[in-house]
C-alpha cells in the first residue's frame, strides 16, 4: 500500500510539471540560502542570503534563463585560541566569524527535465559593507575590489503544490573569479542549499 501511494505521488508530481511546462513561460519567487561561507575553501562558517529571482521560461527546449536581486553572505570564521594575560598557557578557544555582505545580480542557463533542473551562469556582486565578530581587520575598504563576478553551479527540484504555486530545494556552489582584497589572492567559495516558493503565470 506504501509503495502505491508513493508511486502515485511521484506521478502526479510528473504530471503536473507537465501541465506548467505547456502552458505557463515565467516564473517568480523568492528564495533564502543556507550556506556554508569560505576563504579559499577553508574556515568555513554558517551564512544566510536570499532575495528574489525571475524565470523566462522556453518550453519547447525545455530551457530557460533566470536572473534575480540577492543580498549575499560571504567571509570565513572558525576558531582561535585565547591565551593568558603574560603567559603562553592557554585558557579557552573563541569563535569568530568574518562577514562581507554583496548584492548580486545572477543571469542563470537553466535546464528542465519534469520536475527537476540545473543551472549554471555568473552572477555580477557588488561589494556593500563588513561585519566582524571576535575578529578584526588591518584593510581598508579602499583597498577592496567593489565589483566582483561569481560562477554559479545549481541543481533541484521544483515541486508543484498546484498548477501555479511551487517549492523549490536546490543544492548550491558559487565561487568568486576576483579576489575582495588588491593585493591577496583570496577568493570566496560558498556551498549549501536554497529553498524558496515561486509562483507561475
Amino acid at each position: 500500500m506504501q509503495i502505491k501511494k508513493s508511486a502515485l505521488f511521484l506521478i502526479t508530481l510528473f504530471f503536473l510539471s507537465e501541465i506548467h511546462a505547456q502552458n505557463f513561460n515565467y516564473i517568480i519567487g523568492i528564495k533564502l540560502f543556507p550556506e556554508i561561507a569560505t576563504l579559499n575553501g577553508y574556515f568555513g562558517r554558517i551564512a544566510f542570503g536570499g532575495g528574489a529571482y525571475f524565470i523566462r521560461y522556453f518550453p519547447k527546449y525545455e530551457l530557460s534563463l533566470e536572473t534575480g536581486l540577492y543580498i549575499l553572505d560571504k567571509g570565513s570564521g572558525g576558531k582561535k585560541s585565547i591565551q593568558g594575560t603574560g603567559s603562553i598557557d592557554l585558557i579557552g578557544e573563541l569563535r569568530y566569524a568574518k562577514h562581507y555582505y554583496f548584492i548580486g545580480i545572477p543571469i542563470l542557463l537553466r535546464t528542465h527535465r519534469n520536475i527537476f533542473y540545473s543551472s549554471f551562469g555568473g552572477s555580477l556582486e557588488y561589494y556593500l559593507s563588513q561585519k566582524f565578530v571576535n575578529s578584526e581587520t588591518i584593510f581598508n575598504e579602499s583597498d577592496y575590489h567593489k565589483l566582483n563576478f561569481s560562477i554559479n553551479i545549481n541543481g533541484g527540484i521544483n515541486v508543484p503544490l498546484n498548477q501555479q504555486i511551487n517549492l523549490s530545494v536546490e543544492g548550491r556552489f558559487t565561487y568568486n573569479l576576483i579576489p575582495l582584497h588588491k593585493d591577496l589572492n583570496q577568493k570566496f567559495m560558498n556551498f549549501g542549499i536554497g529553498i524558496g516558493g515561486n509562483y507561475n503565470f
